[in-house]
């Protein structure tokens, strides 16, 4: 049985990611899928199990896109209350970006990790380190 909670984020999920550890194509234990919601709610699903890891809610605020860096061990994620949050998968725990002065709408780390790019309403694109 869906619980309710399960039942609104699906019905207002607005975007979902994955990671494979090992290559591009092959599944591998830890494997995780991320999805995101108009509530700021995220969620970490092991796709072997097809299992809900870990459900974070970052706030009131819609979280727009997210973006897991290329090791699979942070989750980036673009919210509309002007902060990309930073999540480590491993362990659940949040920390915020400030710069924009408007919603961030997307979010994307470089394909070595090094760099994570956000891009605001407020017209602005933050390069952080």
């Amino acid at each position: 049985m869906v619980s309710i909670e399960e039942l609104i984020h699906d019905l207002s999920c607005l975007i979902f990611i994955f990671t494979l550890n090992s290559n591009f194509w092959s599944f591998s234990q830890g494997d995780t899928v991320a999805s995101c919601d108009a509530y700021g709610v995220v969620k970490m699903w092991d796709v072997r199990t097809v299992a809900c890891m870990t459900t974070l809610d970052l706030g009131p605020h819609p979280a727009n896109r997210l973006d897991f860096d290329p090791s699979g061990t942070v989750l980036g994620v673009a919210s509309n209350d002007g902060t990309v949050k930073m999540i480590e998968v491993a362990t659940g725990q949040a920390s915020e970006l400030t710069a924009h002065e408007d919603a961030v709408q997307s979010v994307l780390f470089d394909r070595i990790g090094e760099f994570l790019v956000s891009g605001g309403s407020d017209g602005t694109v933050r390069i952080w380190s």
